[in-house]
């Protein structure tokens, strides 16, 4: 499974920030391939990107905070996804 990062529009800060973080991760093959996803959406999509799991990581405004959603920390907890080496 691929880490996906929510980014933002295409070209934006959090679209550059987030092609950046993508090169550094893939360089650990434990986590590549790294996506960088287009969220036009901006935070509003990101947050439910990662609140759908459709996403691991993304750049979010805090102009649109949220809480953890409850299905991402159930994912943490259960060790899956791109958490199930943390839990080792």
């Amino acid at each position: 499974m691929a880490l996906r990062i929510a980014s933002a529009e295409h070209g934006g800060t959090f679209w550059t920030q987030a092609q950046a973080l993508a090169a550094v991760l893939s360089r650990d093959p434990a986590l590549a391939p790294v996506a960088v996803l287009d969220t036009p959406g901006a935070s509003v999509e990101t947050a439910e990107l990662l609140g759908s799991g459709a996403a691991e990581l993304g750049f979010h405004g805090g102009e649109t905070g949220f809480p953890a959603p409850s299905a991402a920390r159930a994912r943490f907890d259960e060790g899956a996804g791109a958490f199930a080496s943390s839990r080792r």
